[in-house]
Parts: structure tokens; C-alpha cells; sequence
């Protein structure tokens, strides 16, 4: 039941509402479907700053596989948005859930610590990735943990005075043990709460 609960909870939306230009709309349309073909009602929800977040997790015999989607339209530029976002050491100041951060710049590795009521146990995620430095695609993947080798990737464009944030990822392996819904559940919180925490945080 507590799942339930913390799901609605977290579904209002969190929005910085700021109007785009009939070029912008038309640009960030354009792109978005190029990305991901969003409902009508989804399109619309992204374009007036709402974050969409999407997963989806199976099981088969002893396999699990999970997809999640994200994206988010920010209320400044990339160059200013991107500055605070691409801080991975100082994730456990921008969200409640991430516990302890750190970035190893040479190899860059990601280690995060994460805890939250969705969860079962605190999990350790380790995972490489460029910093965020520009609009563009930046991959990742997993090195460890119960998600070892998910992979996933990163887009950020540019929309004038605004920038465009989309994530896909994909996993499949070992079953977590952990039922599919309850996944399912973390994945798409977790990452909707996420997108906006960071856009929160930029913003300011």
C-alpha cells in the first residue's frame, strides 16, 4: 500500500513555468518525437515544464528486464543549466535519496549511495559517464550492483533560451528478487523526482 501512496504523491507535477515561443514549441516538437514518440497529452505536459516518466519491468524464468524514459524541458539555457548538473560528486546536496556521491574523473565513474522508502535496502551504484558538459548524447552503463550493465543515454538540446533533457534506458539480467511492480515503481519516481530535482536546482 505504501507504494501506492508514495506514487500519487509524487505524481503532481513540479513545474517553472515560463512560455515558449511558437519557433520553440515547433523545435522541441520536432526533436521530442525524434526521441520519443510521446502521447498528445504527454507532448503537451513536457512542453508546459511538466517532467514525463515512463518504465516499464518483465520477468521471464529467472530473467528481468527493465526501460525507462524520461524527459523535461529546463527554464534557462544548457550552458547555465548543464553548469549544476553536471556536479555528480555533489548529487547527495541536490537529492534526498542520494546518500553519498562521488566522481572519479579520470575513469569517470559515478558512485552513488541511494536510499529511499521505495526501496527495499540501500543500493550502491556504479556506473561511467562524461560529465554533461554541452548540448549532445552522452552514454552510460553500469559496472555494478544489482543493475550491472544497464545501459542508457543521455540528450540535451538546445531550444534558444531553453534546454531539452531526455533519457532511455535498458536493462536486462539476473532477477532482482525484487517484485516487478516495486521496481517499476522506484524506476519511474525515482527518475521523474530526479529530472526535476535537478532542474529545481539549476534553475535558482
Amino acid at each position: 500500500m505504501k507504494y501506492f501512496i508514495l506514487i500519487f504523491i509524487f505524481s503532481f507535477p513540479l513545474k517553472a513555468k515560463t512560455t515558449l515561443s511558437s519557433k520553440q514549441k515547433e523545435m522541441a516538437t520536432t526533436i521530442l518525437k525524434s526521441w520519443w514518440p510521446l502521447s498528445k497529452q504527454e507532448l503537451s505536459a513536457v512542453l508546459e515544464s511538466e517532467v514525463v516518466a515512463w518504465s516499464e519491468v518483465k520477468s521471464k524464468n529467472e530473467e528481468q528486464s527493465m526501460l525507462i524514459k524520461v524527459a523535461g524541458l529546463h527554464p534557462r539555457t544548457c550552458a547555465r543549466a548543464l553548469r549544476k548538473i553536471s556536479q555528480y560528486e555533489n548529487y547527495n546536496h541536490f537529492m534526498g535519496f542520494i546518500k553519498k556521491a562521488k566522481y572519479h574523473e579520470e575513469q569517470k565513474l559515478i558512485s552513488w549511495t541511494i536510499d529511499h522508502t521505495l526501496l527495499p535496502f540501500p543500493m550502491i551504484l556504479e556506473f561511467q559517464m562524461s560529465r554533461l558538459s554541452q548540448p549532445g548524447e552522452y552514454p552510460f552503463q553500469f559496472m555494478s550492483g544489482i543493475f550491472k550493465n544497464l545501459t542508457g543515454l543521455i540528450k540535451i538540446a538546445s531550444i534558444e533560451n531553453r534546454c531539452l533533457f531526455f533519457m532511455d534506458v535498458k536493462w536486462n539480467g539476473q532477477t532482482t528478487k525484487i517484485p516487478n511492480l516495486v521496481v517499476e515503481a522506484f524506476a519511474q519516481t525515482l527518475s521523474k523526482l530526479g529530472l526535476e530535482n535537478l532542474i529545481r536546482i539549476s534553475t535558482l
